[in-house]
């Protein structure tokens, strides 16, 4: 596994490194869950995306909220609004929770985990055929556009 991740981090010019230390993650979910809540899923991808560049690139352990709050820094939220998140134990927990059981269910087991939504097509509002597509693990790009494409979800110009 660890040289095919090798290969699908380096085909998009980043260094896969897993010498850092693992540990307890809940944080890094209340914080990306404020992020969601507070800005948007797009800041929540740019805190994702910085958050995994600390881990798996600079080998920087997600348990630091030194760490977290550099992230949402590089993520263009505010350090002060983040750490006070982090400081609240209580802060979001019920949400994480939430999304934790929902992953139990779809059997996730690591991550990355990717949940792709179908586009609704008009009178098929919550038809089975409107289930949602989990991805695991590092994918190669040509992957997530098959996904996209299955789900009815157009490419973007400039992909």
């Amino acid at each position: 596994m660890i040289p095919s991740m090798t290969k699908v981090f380096a085909d998009e010019g980043l260094k896969y490194s897993l010498g850092g230390m693992t540990g307890n993650t809940l944080d890094s979910h209340r914080l990306s869950e404020w992020a969601r809540t507070e800005y948007g899923v797009g800041k929540q991808d740019e805190l994702m995306t910085a958050m995994f560049d600390s881990y798996f690139c600079n080998e920087k352990y997600l348990g630091d909220h030194d760490v977290l709050i550099e992230a949402a820094t590089r993520a263009g939220l505010p350090a002060d609004a983040a750490r006070s998140v982090l400081e609240d134990e209580g802060r979001y927990l019920q949400e994480v929770e939430t999304e934790m059981e929902k992953a139990r269910r779809m059997r996730v087991s690591g991550v990355p985990f990717f949940v792709v939504h179908p586009a609704e097509k008009e009178g098929e509002k919550g038809s089975s055929s409107q289930r949602p597509f989990g991805v695991s693990g590092a994918q190669p790009s040509e992957a997530f556009i098959d996904i996209l494409e299955e789900c009815g979800i157009d490419r973007p110009d400039d992909a």
